[in-house]
């Protein structure tokens, strides 16, 4: 009996122990996800603050024709 409470103990820590790696390895995925569509949208920003520049450009050689 006190085998099998030292078994059935030692295997629900493992799992545990697995839980938990598990967790953290998708926090950590998570997190690079997250830093990637942060990257992404700091792209796009630039490629709108760009186009607005040529727009207002454009805009202003038109008035001045």
């Amino acid at each position: 009996m006190h085998r099998l409470k030292n078994q059935y103990e030692s295997e629900s820590i493992a799992q545990i122990q697995n839980l938990r790696r598990s967790q953290n390895g998708n926090s950590e995925i998570q997190e690079l996800n997250i830093r990637k569509l942060k990257d992404v949208i700091e792209e796009k920003n630039f490629e709108i603050e760009s186009l607005n520049r040529q727009l207002r450009l454009k805009s202003e050689e038109m008035k001045a024709e």
